[in-house]
């Protein structure tokens, strides 16, 4: 990887519109990668100058994993408590004078 709080942009050979950066790159800042985007525009006296946006890379694999390591775990004993109420609801349901042997 690169060294810290460095980075490279590149010619865009890709630009297609305004919008589109002029130069892309990757830059690493207090350990943290980013995108790095430059537009070379003109200010109101003439002078030519770089604009600049970053955005963080995401690894999609990691935010998968924090994904997964976030969902909620149910514990044994809440378990045992939701198997013990379908147990009694059966139960009651049984117990409602319903007949099972429905001849159709």
């Amino acid at each position: 990887m690169k060294k810290d709080n460095s980075g490279a942009l590149f010619k865009n050979n890709r630009k297609e519109t305004d919008t589109h950066p002029d130069y892309n790159g990757k830059c690493q800042i207090n350990g943290v990668e980013y995108y790095m985007n430059a537009w070379l525009n003109t200010s109101k006296q003439g002078k030519q100058y770089l604009s600049f946006s970053f955005k963080e890379i995401v690894n999609h694999s990691d935010m998968a994993r924090q994904a997964i390591n976030s969902q909620p775990v149910m514990s044994n004993q809440s378990n045992n408590y939701s198997q013990t109420q379908q147990q009694q609801s059966y139960n009651d349901n049984q117990d409602s004078g319903f007949e099972d042997d429905i001849p159709f």
